[in-house]
């Protein structure tokens, strides 16, 4: 079942690799402003490690934070950025919930509930077996979502298709 709640709306963003739509993303910004979300959630590759440009990237970010609590995990090119540290304080300055194998507990008319975010596994495994970095993932989710407390819980990934749903398949509510 869903959540029991109403007029609850998520934007969902991923790969932008420092594409703007608009000058100064004010196409998308715009279309952000009309969703009304209730949260924005940003799974990774918010930049492109081949041609950066954090401001491009931390200026959008942070006008989102205006519209919206703003939640964000890592994609495989952040992983691969010597700056990703300087990404990371830039985008937490702007508000920004930077969710790196954590949780967070959110409260929607009258439901808590959690929203839990997972690494890229590129920032903890450099093989480039799909099965290891699979394990990988599912041993940060499975650490990651054993803290809950929630019934209902959003889990954001860049990579959802390297998770193994063991949970559900043990008839877990989460």
């Amino acid at each position: 079942t869903g959540l029991p709640i109403s007029e609850f709306r998520i934007a969902h963003i991923s790969d932008l690799h420092n594409t703007e739509f608009g000058k100064e993303n004010t196409a998308l910004l715009a279309l952000l402003q009309e969703a009304a979300p209730a949260l924005i959630a940003v799974t990774g590759d918010l930049v492109d490690s081949r041609h950066t440009d954090l401001d491009t990237a931390a200026a959008f970010m942070e006008a989102a934070a205006e519209i919206a609590p703003v939640y964000y995990v890592t994609g495989n090119h952040e992983a691969r950025l010597e700056s990703y540290p300087a990404l990371e304080k830039r985008l937490a300055d702007a508000g920004v919930t930077v969710l790196r194998n954590q949780m967070a507990e959110l409260e929607w008319d009258g439901v808590r509930f959690c929203i839990a975010g997972i690494d890229d596994p590129d920032f903890s495994h450099t093989g480039g077996f799909l099965d290891e970095s699979a394990a990988a993932a599912n041993a940060v989710l499975e650490e990651v979502l054993g803290k809950t407390r929630n019934a209902y819980t959003i889990l954001l990934s860049h990579r959802p298709e390297l998770i193994l749903l063991k949970l559900c398949e043990s008839g877990s509510s989460r």
